[in-house]
């Protein structure tokens, strides 16, 4: 019984862990949504100001996955 309960409670907190994993995942995509199109507003590169295109942007974005 004392390993079912410890095996109950490590199941509990995992699957409380998973949503919260779940929840950050769903926001860091959408705040990569917002970043992608505000670069695609200013096609500038935020770290050295030079100008990028669209690929240079999806490969800035994939570099946050």
């Amino acid at each position: 019984i004392v390993y079912h309960n410890k095996y109950k409670n490590l199941l509990m907190a995992y699957t409380k862990e998973k949503a919260n994993l779940d929840n950050l995942d769903t926001k860091l995509n959408e705040h990569l949504v917002k970043y992608q199109s505000l670069l695609t507003k200013i096609e500038v590169c935020p770290l050295c100001f030079s100008k990028i295109d669209s690929s240079k942007i999806d490969e800035i974005i994939n570099s946050y996955k």
